[in-house]
């Protein structure tokens, strides 16, 4: 990671990165028993309440910031402390059922890179469960509309964000050997944003919409 980059991520509050448990994220995930990486991990949380439901068997986290980790890198079966980007994974391959990039894919410089990158660890029919901020989001348009882009230290314009993506460039990241199984908004049941979707019969979805979380099925060619 470049100086400057560092520098900004060691600026955040360690409550950037102590994620709460995303529930959203766990009830896309069927089966029991599992094999399961988070990259992007934070706290540890989500894979914690995973292995305690009994969804999951195996838990790895991938994490930046070790610190996030002091207090419960214990219960997880394996901690990897690193830039995905930078370093060299060495699991089996069609070792996990899932992977999960919980707003981590625009923190990246080479995304498309890392789907590539991690899909042969995916068994086949695995896998990846992504949220991803929606730079159409209407409040940040306007915004720009305003001509100011100004970046801020958490939300859609975090100011370690190096990629941003409309919904078509999110589905686009998984052209190659996935299948998407699912899309949904993040986390809008009974806000206002929910009700105005509703009744414009989601024809301004895509301004609405903070944040996508994407289900997509790695398929292997034969």
């Amino acid at each position: 990671m470049s100086t400057i980059l560092e520098k900004l991520y060691n600026e955040k509050n360690i409550s950037y990165y102590s994620s709460s448990i995303r529930e959203d994220i766990i009830s896309l995930i069927l089966g029991k028993e599992l094999n399961i990486l988070e990259v992007g991990c934070g706290n540890g949380a989500t894979l914690i309440e995973l292995k305690r439901n009994g969804i999951a068997k195996e838990i790895i986290g991938i994490e930046l910031y070790e610190n996030a980790l002091s207090n419960s890198k214990h219960l997880l079966d394996r901690i990897i402390i690193g830039n995905i980007e930078d370093i060299e994974l060495d699991f089996d391959e069609h070792y996990f059922d899932v992977i999960i990039f919980a707003d981590v894919l625009e923190h990246l410089l080479d995304p498309y890179t890392i789907i590539k990158k991690i899909k042969k660890y995916l068994k086949p029919s695995g896998i990846v469960i992504s949220s991803i901020p929606n730079i159409q989001e209407c409040m940040t348009l306007l915004s720009i509309f305003k001509g100011d882009f100004k970046y801020v230290d958490s939300g859609i314009l975090d100011k370690t964000h190096l990629r941003f993506f409309c919904k078509k460039n999110m589905i686009k990241l998984f052209d190659n050997d996935f299948i998407i199984r699912k899309i949904q908004i993040k986390n809008q049941n009974g806000s206002k944003r929910a009700i105005v979707n509703k009744l414009t019969f989601r024809i301004f979805e895509h301004f609405l919409a903070t944040q996508y979380i994407i289900v997509a099925e790695y398929v292997v060619v034969k």
